[in-house]
């Protein structure tokens, strides 16, 4: 098969661009070498044109690709991954990705059981070291802390655990055999519900479902505060639908989560790497650094996209399909609306009004910090949740974690990383932080506790600083009951939507490998597989 390239726009032509112009990103050096490819061409045409270099992207590339179909992506970033991948930071890797991309990211894929899947049959090398489990509760102001086994400890009773659980979620110690036992079947309840059930219940909420099903007041508090410790608050407001759709995928997947530990590139843009390698070694090729202008639609059909370097130079691409894993927003700025399914924009500004805005603080630190309650350096490498409020439910107020803990590639070699973040929850027009003062505000107190739960930390921050990521983030839609775009416009023959705004029933990140993977089976039944 020939190799894959990475067409670059025209103010530094591609053969002159050398991997030491581009230090600390191995998936650019490796494309941008003497022998990248020839001079770029007016008109290009293949059999794809994917919009976007996300997860569900570079899937959607990466699974054509390896069936022999002829594939370009499309993408306005120079780097591959958008908001799924990491940006080196002086020899450490922060999460959540490019400032400019789209799609959503984490510092970890918790759930993904898609990806796995996609990477399987597209044939790729997958490496990974397995999350360390554990997960610490601290709730303020009363500044106190337990441990939460959401799953129960191992070796206790089922009964037990579920006790034990309830009893670190409500914070009650007087928690009774029904109660307990109430909390398993209700669980129980929610992953065993049939797909018809699952999908009439997206529009129906966790408040109203809990009050109408459950009679124990304790269990509906024990299952609103797990709401808030995994999912978007207010818990009230999940999607009963999307909320069991998630935990039929975790029990599906049957395991932790990883962190990517790829040979290519460090953090989580070694989600990215293994999907490019997988393009390149199949002859697709990488349009990084050209930003999509139009999907040309002729007679509802789609023929092909344009896009346009940092030089406002054209390129046409040729093309019967088009997979974009843009969100339905952004796709209004390329298709006109008129063409799109009656409601699409409706839908789209429904999404935008459950997403968020994400703040944070990271911090290389020389050494762990220790504990103020024990005397003893931090051990635990799960997700610290931060809970707020003295009402029997106490809402979502962030979270921290020692990132380095998943990997010895994140930070430097003896250092470590720490991040503190926070998303504003809120819904409609109270959804956003008005100034950066107020995210600032909200991370600092969660900063305050931090450093009061450990007694050196100042003494072992050797550099840190802020991270903000303007809206729309869109974790906060996921487990809201909204309805989200099906994988195929059905309005434009040859139009498939691969995104974080597709309808389907993975995790946030994972939801965009799985709408690439069904817009993949809907490509082949429409165009064949080559020859």
């Amino acid at each position: 098969m020939a190799e894959g390239r990475r067409h670059r726009g025209p103010l530094r032509p591609l053969q002159q661009v050398h991997p030491h112009h581009l230090p600390g990103d191995p998936l650019r050096a490796r494309a941008a070498g003497p022998t990248a490819g020839p001079p770029v061409s007016v008109t290009k045409q293949v059999d794809v044109v994917v919009v976007g270099a996300s997860l569900g992207g570079l899937t959607s590339a990466a699974l054509l690709a390896h069936r022999g179909h002829r594939v370009v992506v499309v993408d306005a970033l120079e780097q591959p991954g958008g908001r799924c991948g990491s940006v080196e930071h002086h020899g450490y890797h922060i999460a959540f990705g490019h400032r400019d991309g789209h799609g959503v990211g984490d510092n970890v894929f918790g759930l993904p059981l898609h990806y796995v899947a996609a990477v399987r049959a597209m044939g790729a090398e997958l490496h990974t070291r397995p999350l360390a489990g554990g997960m610490r509760l601290h709730r303020l102001p009363a500044r106190t802390s337990e441990d939460l086994h959401l799953g129960g400890r191992p070796g206790v009773d089922r009964l037990e655990g579920a006790r034990a659980t309830v009893q670190v979620l409500t914070g009650r110690d007087d928690v009774t055999d029904e109660t307990a036992s109430g909390y398993l079947d209700t669980m129980r309840r929610l992953m065993s519900t049939s797909d018809d059930e699952q999908v009439r219940l997206v529009p129906v909420t966790l408040g109203d479902w809990l009050d109408r099903n459950v009679e124990d007041s304790v269990v509906r508090t024990a299952i609103l505060q797990v709401g808030e410790v995994m999912f978007p608050s207010p818990s009230e407001n999940t999607s009963v639908g999307r909320l069991i759709g998630f935990l039929q995928q975790s029990r599906a997947y049957g395991s932790r989560g990883f962190y990517p530990e790829d040979p290519d590139a460090a953090g989580m843009q070694g989600l990215v790497s293994p999907l490019v390698r997988v393009i390149e070694r199949h002859g697709g090729e990488l349009w990084l650094g050209w930003k999509p202008l139009e999907i040309v639609v002729e007679d509802r059909r789609v023929t092909g996209v344009v896009a346009v370097d940092a030089a406002n130079l054209v390129q046409e691409f040729v093309a019967p399909v088009v997979i974009t894993d843009y969100p339905g927003w952004a796709l209004l700025e390329l298709v006109e609306e008129e063409l799109l399914p009656s409601g699409f924009g409706e839908m789209s500004r429904r999404m935008l009004d459950h997403s968020n805005d994400f703040a944070g603080w990271w911090a290389g630190l020389g050494r762990l910090p220790t504990r103020r309650s024990d005397g003893e350096t931090e051990d635990m490498p799960g997700w610290h949740r931060v809970l707020w409020g003295d009402e029997s439910v106490k809402r979502y107020h962030g979270a921290f974690q020692f990132a380095s803990c998943h990997s010895s590639k994140i930070a430097p070699a003896g250092k470590h990383l720490l991040e503190v973040v926070i998303s504003h929850w809120g819904e409609g027009e109270g959804r956003r932080w008005r100034h950066w003062r107020d995210a600032r505000a909200a991370v600092d107190r969660i900063l305050d506790y931090v450093r009061w739960y450990y007694t050196d930390l100042d003494e072992c921050v050797e550099w840190s600083q802020y991270q903000y990521l303007s809206g729309p983030e869109m974790r906060a839609c996921h487990l809201k009951p909204v309805a989200r775009h099906p994988v195929k416009v059905a309005t434009i023959e040859g139009l498939y939507m691969a995104g974080c705004t597709s309808e389907g029933l993975g995790a946030y990140q994972d939801l965009e490998c799985e709408a690439a993977m069904e817009a993949v089976a809907l490509v082949e039944a429409q165009m064949g597989r080559p020859r």
